[in-house]
């Protein structure tokens, strides 16, 4: 099924060899460690125009933030493939056409700290029959493209991603995740802080619908 945030938000596709022959190249000081500080080495333009598009791109990249309150229970009725918004949160996520729902919760038996659930697939409209009223406020997603993070509950990485949110979002923590404060755009420099420390963290596949769930083209 198409998808608005592709045509909106895809990343840019640029052919270097093709750049290189139009762009050539031009000085670019670096320093090279042992061979010397100030050595000139000859970048390519076009390499410098690529960083300057991903720079530019990347600027614009929007992720949410969702606190989950109810992620046992959900996935053990089989409630998957949205999640409960407010139509005014809603309609500001959606006009910034984000890529990924970033899911979280309480640790179990704790009152504090938050525990990284899943990266879920941000989808515009459902990709499966959902059993909800027509008209529901809901953010829909993939689970088929869509991962969970079985080991984010030890005390480290809870530790880890409570620090960085927090620091974000301290006022979400004070309304204890509640209503609309349960859901937040997560802007790139956050996540240019937040993703790369989740190299080491282990993941699964999300859970899949229901057997029976028809899946839309």
């Amino acid at each position: 099924m198409g998808d608005a945030r592709d045509s909106a938000r895809s990343s840019p596709t640029i052919n270097l060899e093709d750049c290189n022959s139009r762009f050539g190249s031009a000085p670019h000081p670096t320093s090279l460690g042992g061979n010397g500080p100030g050595r000139e080495e000859r970048a390519p333009d076009c390499v410098v125009a690529v960083r300057w598009i991903y720079k530019r791109h990347n600027a614009e990249t929007m992720d949410i933030f969702y606190y989950w309150r109810d992620y046992d229970a959900d996935l053990s009725a089989g409630r998957i493939g949205w999640l409960q918004a407010s139509r005014k949160k809603l309609a500001e996520l959606k006009d910034r056409h984000p890529d990924w729902i970033w899911a979280f919760r309480r640790p179990k038996r704790r009152k504090t700290g938050l525990q990284l659930l899943a990266r879920l697939r941000w989808a515009d409209e459902p990709v499966a029959k959902l059993p909800i009223e027509k008209g529901t406020p809901a953010i829909y997603y993939d689970p088929a493209e869509s991962f969970c993070y079985p080991n984010a509950d030890e005390e480290p990485r809870v530790v880890e991603v409570t620090s960085i949110i927090r620091a974000k979002f301290p006022n979400a923590f004070l309304a204890n995740f509640r209503g609309d404060a349960g859901v937040h755009p997560m802007e790139a420099d956050l996540l240019a802080q937040f993703v790369p420390k989740l190299a080491s963290y282990p993941v699964e596949p999300f859970p899949a619908f229901p057997a029976a769930r028809e899946t839309l083209d």
